[in-house]
């Protein structure tokens, strides 16, 4: 790296003061490299100078027989000069931006800010820059005539998206900036991405993770296995996983973090940052948004510790919507049947049962599907004489609860004409009608009042097997007696008074 000073006339420190550089031309001469050029590479960091008078792009370069063999991953390091300064105040010294192939012949940045002034993410490297790749051992970089990017060089989207049946990579950014407080002007200090993806998994592997080159200044980086990563590729994000975070060269300054995700949609996870030293958690939003979330450091060791801030995965509260409960007898059995629709984040449902309505206990426990709509079934062997209630409780991946209406099945001895009403008086205003031995098909159901009004007409279908049908009057009645008239397929009434408290 050249720092240029400009002019040079006067001291550039006296002692007491800093006396700032002034601009200059830089002027190159000699012969045009025309061909290839190799630059052997070893294992650890190698800088690498552009060597033509034209811009080369690095996927080109990459694959180079030599190249891929000499480089591990499709990564590379850029110097920009703007990081660490305030807008319109060059008091910073620059930073490295760490680019990593996304596949699709574009590039994934940390730090990712919206733009670079000048440095582009699409794997650009300028005529005169350089750039430093992560050897793998002896070998060389193979630079070619065709690695150079023809045409106007000016953030023109030179690759398509590859066509691919796979999602798209889930990416979250987090970005360190400081507020330079003599100017109050925010200035980009550094950055380090995450790419989740399920052709990734979470062990170190410097064929796609790609270590950290650090700063002169402040220092975010990625504490994986010991290593300092700029950017890490892992498989899918799960509940519990985290992302440790390793901050550095902290100044006595108003700081901020910018947390961004892209192609995160994950209604299942939540994410939070973990600041241990304000002892605070801040949601971070998933999906395409950023969140901002300021800090200070103060001259305690804790605001400036490495270890400050982590990032956590968790699940997310879970959601079900039951759109049906059933209890049906069958000969001595019910079986209790439930569908459900929205289920996200459900880890089991336990069916509760009462014979009395107030006092339930537990069942039968069934794990959930991981699909957004099922329906589940089971049997209750040990069945009661008399009427058996059921809930559903169901628990989400948080140990939150939430409980199903409850609905019933009776159980009988000696039914009158095949057919019985429980509980007899009624009070929720639903009726338990018992169908026993009675043929399948079609039934008429009436309430009737006491002076002979009908209040409810509806239609029920009968199958072959002993069940429990659950009549909902859809109004509030009175107390008093009524009369529920049964019509079946053969035209045969049957009527049962019940008593409404």
């Amino acid at each position: 790296m050249i720092f240029i000073r400009g002019d040079r006339s006067f001291p550039v420190y006296t002692g007491t003061s800093l006396t700032p550089a002034t601009c200059t031309v830089l002027r190159t001469t000699g012969k045009l490299n025309i061909g290839r050029v190799t630059i052997p590479v070893n294992n650890g960091f190698t800088l690498i100078g552009n060597p033509y008078a034209a811009t080369i792009n690095f996927n080109n370069v990459y694959n180079e027989v030599g190249t891929s063999s000499a480089v591990p991953t499709n990564s590379f390091s850029l110097w920009d000069p703007n990081i660490g300064s305030a807008a319109n105040v060059a008091n910073g010294t620059g930073g490295w931006i760490t680019l990593t192939s996304d596949g699709a012949g574009g590039y994934f940045a940390a730090p990712n800010p919206q733009s670079f002034d000048g440095i582009d993410v699409n794997g650009d490297i300028q005529s005169g820059a350089a750039f430093v790749v992560n050897g793998s051992g002896s070998g060389s970089v193979e630079i070619d005539e065709e690695d150079k990017v023809t045409g106007n060089d000016g953030n023109i989207a030179l690759f398509r998206p590859s066509a691919s049946a796979t999602l798209p990579p889930q990416i979250l950014s987090t970005t360190l900036y400081a507020t330079d407080t003599s100017h109050n002007q925010d200035y980009l200090a550094d950055g380090i991405t995450n790419v989740f993806s399920s052709s990734f998994d979470n062990t170190l592997n410097w064929n796609k993770d790609v270590k950290k080159l650090f700063n002169l200044s402040e220092r975010l980086s990625i504490l994986k296995s010991n290593q300092n990563l700029s950017i890490e590729k892992s498989a899918l994000a799960q509940a519990g996983d985290t992302i440790h975070l390793s901050v550095r060269s902290l100044k006595v300054l108003p700081y901020k973090l910018v947390i961004a995700t892209k192609s995160f949609a994950r209604p299942d996870l939540n994410a939070f940052l973990i600041d241990s030293f304000t002892h605070t958690s801040t949601p971070i939003l998933l999906g395409d948004t950023a969140v901002n979330v300021n800090f200070i450091v103060t001259t305690s060791p804790a605001s400036y510790a490495a270890n400050r801030f982590n990032i956590v995965f968790a699940a997310a509260p879970g959601a079900v919507t039951y759109s049906d409960v059933t209890a049906t007898q069958q000969s001595k059995n019910i079986a209790v049947q439930w569908s459900v629709s929205n289920q996200l984040n459900i880890n089991k449902y336990v069916v509760e049962k009462s014979i009395d309505n107030t006092n339930f206990y537990p069942v039968d426990t069934t794990v959930a599907t991981e699909n957004s709509s099922a329906t589940y079934n089971w049997l209750d062997v040990n069945a009661a004489v008399g009427i058996n209630y059921y809930r559903l409780r169901s628990v989400d991946n948080t140990e939150a609860i939430l409980y199903s209406k409850t609905v019933s099945a009776v159980i009988g001895k000696g039914i009158i004409s095949g057919m019985q009403l429980y509980p007899n008086p009624v009070t929720n205003g639903t009726l338990q009608l018992q169908m026993n031995n009675v043929p399948a098909g079609e039934y008429g159901i009436k309430v009737i009042s006491g002076s002979g009004q009908i209040l409810l007409t509806e239609t029920i279908n009968h199958g072959a097997t002993s069940e429990t049908k659950s009549i909902t009057t859809g109004k509030s009645l009175a107390s008093g007696i009524y009369i529920l008239e049964i019509v079946s397929p053969n035209k045969t009434i049957t009527k049962i008074n019940f008593e409404n408290l």
